[in-house]
């Protein structure tokens, strides 16, 4: 049996960043730009990535992604952290707009637990302003799959985030 597709509208559309949280390369896998009405993409209070905000006549760019495994399904609930009471995200089907056509796919959606700033997101004033500093908060994030749970993990986010930062600024001498 097939997985449904999912849509990815903030970070994850960065191949590169896609493929260190699924932990293998993204070749394989159908990518193909997609749109899911009435919502648009707000930054995340106090983070570099977007969240979707309910928008009517909004429009939110991103990707359809299909060909994605159980595992790779898995490591992104851990990255996402959803699947646990208090959770970020969690998934929702939702129809998503690809070569004209309405597909159902699976989307993580923000909880109450965070929240949007008024700034609206754009992948690629986030690509060309916070991508480095974010790859390597994914590959500190990633690192601890399969040891700790992703309850645990988003509760490591802050002091995680902090120390990543640190490092990241201090290698580049901005300490």
């Amino acid at each position: 049996m097939a997985m449904q597709p999912f849509f990815f509208y903030g970070v994850l559309m960065d191949r590169e960043l896609l493929a260190l949280v699924i932990g293998r390369a993204t070749d394989g896998l159908g990518i193909e730009v997609a749109t899911v009405h009435d919502f648009i993409q707000r930054r995340a209070l106090n983070e570099s990535f977007p969240i979707l905000v309910s928008h009517p006549g909004g429009r939110a760019e991103g990707v359809l992604v299909t060909d994605l495994t159980a595992a790779d399904v898995d490591r992104l609930k851990f990255y996402e952290a959803s699947d646990y009471e208090g959770s970020d995200y969690a998934l929702a089907a939702l129809p998503v707009e690809c070569r004209g056509e309405f597909l159902a796919a699976q989307i993580f959606m923000p909880t109450a637990h965070i929240a949007a700033d008024e700034m609206v997101w754009d992948f690629d004033t986030w690509a060309a302003v916070d991508r480095p500093l974010f790859m390597a908060t994914v590959q500190e994030r990633m690192s601890r799959y399969g040891r700790i749970s992703a309850a645990e993990n988003n509760a490591l986010w802050p002091q995680m985030k902090a120390e990543v930062e640190r490092r990241f600024y201090a290698s580049r001498g901005d300490a």
